[in-house]
């Protein structure tokens, strides 16, 4: 049955947050008993209050007898509508809804509910009270809070967790009509559940189903209570008491609902059992198009792939790393999170993947390699809701340094709590480096002396300082071999403080190709010199798909070398993987190099792999993730899909479904300016694109079937076959024009620039 967990309540119940009705998987590692006094291996037990939290209520049960853990939802509640917007509280939603109360020794006189009946139930409003089965009363109640008092008889309360049910009137919702008799209005709201007369010691309270062979411990410092009772008979099944460690075997038990009452000092109640968590791992690879791999040599991904489900097609939401990370992790459009360029802040209110795990337990953490996921400015990004959001100085960074700082994640993890780990590596991402080729010489000077080198074909950030006297001074950038691009060029001064000097260039400019680029400035005192310079070389068209491809090999032993260090950390047999890419890479298709600027299938066919933990117990997961592996996958998919095998609640607000149920959907795709030169909207399907743009409110449209690298525009002939694109399409440039917010700041562009965006 559906129940509500009250974890480390007093004897007074408040359903406060609302927005966290549901309980996280608590989740069992390794193979261990508990019994007697002996202490608890630190590798061998999994903290059930960490799992728990600290919300006075949730929704759920602890399901520790299948990998899923399914949650379940409290029967006969839901959140407040916009209608009956409220701070805290639960809505019962149909005639009967349950709850439960916790008593320490079960000898209350009296049930107390905190109540408000919304203006919208026609009053009075009867209200029937049952408490352990038995009823304690029937109310009539007008509009409005009010204070609801059972008397219990003597016998009917008891000790551990006592079962409240309120039968109510039904209330059909005028919306309702024609929908069926099952569909109801709200009933009433809860908003406090007061056991008079009740001992006023602290307890923690759960409900928790276990697999074979598990064993309550308790960890204690002057002595502790523990109750254990069938969660359907409510008779105890256990029971325990003492200072320092005591334990009750749960053997018995597996695969029934048990209630745990603790009271008393307790600082830990832990769970031993074979189960272990089910951690997430989401492995990002920027830049790369879903037809590249079968070009290049990926023996890391193909090893990834054969233990995976692979799909054929998925789709990204727009070709910029930003509103493409954004959609993946919040479920939503970019034109309904309002990210549609890079540089912009994600708003706080909307809700993303890492802060919904890490409010069920997960410890969540990320490395991520491209600039354009953070900001200067903390929690201003997609690092929002990470524990840690690490990443190697520079705003691009190869696989192998990403590599070095996921290892010290990786050995920073527990293995008493889940995990969610984002792994983002930029390579491919322009600029494309050259690893096989000879080493370019490249020089910085002051004033003629050379003060730094560097290889353009390594396209490296370059950081030095140099002492300098007042006056004016010139810098040289240079390479005599071959054309080099300066991509960024920042000067600071220590000259009373630190502060960003102004200067003019003599020869050259940024992002011009170039052999030598000067640039004069000038100091007024004394002071050392910071210089930091993004510089690559020049490639021509057929040199760059080389370098794309060198890249992606160079990507392949990274992600190896990651899977390598989970494995090794007993982090990867356990774990739900995601592979996928944000967007995909032009290469001179339609005569173009790069993303960003259109919305043809090479910028928004991605990869995408899906690997289910090991065991029988994932099969037939797996099994339907295969049905749908040649559908449409779009990325507002996967957090659905992600937290539907996790047995989660859904993202609120979320706009995709899950891969597992997945119908036939249309993707939609959207680039903008001021990145892009013009906003564009897409519609896809498996036999169609139509492309529209606002600017001149013009079409394009291709036969995917017949034409699948978009080269012959059939809007005039066969546009009509898809009208409800257009009309879509038209609706969605016109209500993003009115409703467009949020700009770039300066001074996130100019980073942007540096890294081949503006």
């Amino acid at each position: 049955m559906p129940f509500h967990h009250l974890p480390r309540l007093s004897r007074n119940v408040r359903l406060q947050r609302c927005g966290q009705l549901f309980l996280a998987l608590a989740l069992v590692i390794a193979v261990g008993s508990c019994s007697g006094e002996a202490t608890v291996p630190e590798k061998t037990r999994v903290d059930l209050d960490a799992r728990s939290g600290s919300v006075p209520i949730r929704a759920g049960v602890i399901d520790l007898t299948t990998p899923p853990g399914r949650t379940l939802a409290a029967e006969g509640w839901h959140l407040p509508g916009a209608d009956h917007a409220s701070p805290s509280g639960l809505w019962a939603s149909f005639t009967d809804a349950t709850l439960w109360a916790p008593s320490v020794a079960g000898a209350f006189e009296e049930l107390w509910l905190e109540l408000e009946v919304p203006d919208c139930v026609p009053t009075p409003y009867g209200l029937e009270v049952f408490l352990n089965g038995s009823s304690i009363g029937s109310f009539s109640l007008e509009a409005g809070p009010t204070t609801l008092k059972a008397a219990v008889p003597p016998g009917l309360g008891h000790a551990g967790m006592n079962l409240v049910r309120l039968h109510g009137d039904a209330v059909r919702s005028p919306a309702a009509a024609g929908k069926g008799a099952d569909t109801r209005e709200l009933g009433v709201r809860v908003s406090e559940v007061r056991l008079v007369g009740e001992d006023p010691r602290d307890g923690r309270f759960l409900r928790i189903r276990v697999p074979a062979d598990a064993a309550l411990a308790i960890e204690c410092r002057d002595g502790a209570s523990v109750l254990v009772q069938d969660a359907q008979s409510f008779l105890p099944v256990g029971s325990s008491e003492g200072a320092g460690q005591v334990s009750i075997d749960l053997g018995a038990q597996a695969n029934r609902d048990l209630l745990v009452c603790v009271w008393g000092s307790t600082s830990h109640l832990f769970l031993v059992s074979k189960w272990v968590p089910v951690n997430l791992i989401v492995i990002v690879c920027d830049t790369l198009r879903a037809d590249i791999l079968s070009a290049v040599d990926t023996p890391n991904l193909d090893a990834l792939a054969s233990e995976s489900v692979v799909f054929s097609n998925s789709f990204s939401h727009a070709p910029m790393t930003l509103p493409s990370h954004t959609a993946l992790f919040s479920s939503r459009y970019p034109h309904v999170s309002g990210i549609v360029n890079n540089g912009q802040e994600v708003p706080p209110s909307l809700p993303l993947l890492s802060s919904w795990l890490g409010s069920f337990g997960y410890d969540t953490r990320a490395v991520a390699s491209l600039g354009t996921l953070w900001l200067g400015k903390r929690e201003a990004s997609l690092d929002r809701g990470f524990r840690t959001f690490q990443h190697v100085r520079g705003d691009d960074t190869v696989g192998e340094e990403s590599v070095v700082l996921m290892d010290e994640v990786i050995g920073d993890l527990s293995p008493q709590r889940p995990f969610f780990f984002f792994a983002h590596f930029a390579d491919p991402h322009e600029p494309y480096r050259d690893t096989a080729s000879p080493p370019l010489k490249g020089l910085i000077r002051i004033d003629g002396e050379v003060v730094g080198e560097f290889n353009p074909r390594d396209a490296p950030h370059v950081d030095l300082t140099a002492d300098l006297a007042a006056g004016d001074h010139e810098i040289a950038i240079e390479c005599e071999d071959h054309d080099i691009r300066v991509r960024s060029l920042h000067l600071w001064s220590d000259e009373g403080r630190r502060r960003r000097l102004d200067y003019e260039f003599a020869e050259g400019g940024l992002f011009q190709n170039v052999r030598s680029l000067r640039a004069g400035f000038h100091l007024s005192d004394p002071s050392t010199l910071s210089l930091e310079t993004f510089v690559g070389d020049v490639l021509d068209t057929k040199e760059a798909r080389a370098r794309y491809m060198q890249e992606v090999e160079r990507f392949d032993r990274a992600i190896g070398e990651l899977i390598d260090a989970l494995k090794g950390a007993d982090c990867w047999e356990n774990s739900l993987v995601v592979f996928t890419s944000d967007h995909g890479e032009a290469l001179r298709d339609h005569r173009l190099v790069g993303h960003v600027q259109n919305l043809y299938d090479e910028l928004l066919h991605v990869p995408l792999m899906i690997r289910t933990p090991d065991g029988e117990a994932w099969a037939e997961t797996r099994a339907a993730l295969e049905e749908a592996r040649d559908k449409i996958i779009r990325h507002i998919d996967l957090v659905p899909t992600i937290l539907d095998v996790l047995g989660l609640p859904p993202l609120p607000g979320q706009m995709g479904e899950p891969i597992i149920r997945n119908g036939d959907h249309t993707l939609i795709a959207e680039t903008h300016a001021p990145e892009a030169k013009r906003d564009l909207f897409a519609c896809r399907d498996d036999a169609y694109k139509m492309v529209y743009r606002p600017d001149d409110q013009t079409f394009t449209m291709y036969d995917l079937r017949s034409d699948p690298k978009e080269l012959r525009d059939i809007f005039q002939e066969r546009g009509g076959e898809r009208p409800r694109w257009q009309e879509l399409l038209r609706t969605l440039a016109e209500n993003w024009k009115e409703g467009a917010q949020g700009g770039v700041a300066e001074e996130e562009r100019d980073r942007l620039r540096a890294m081949g965006y503006f």
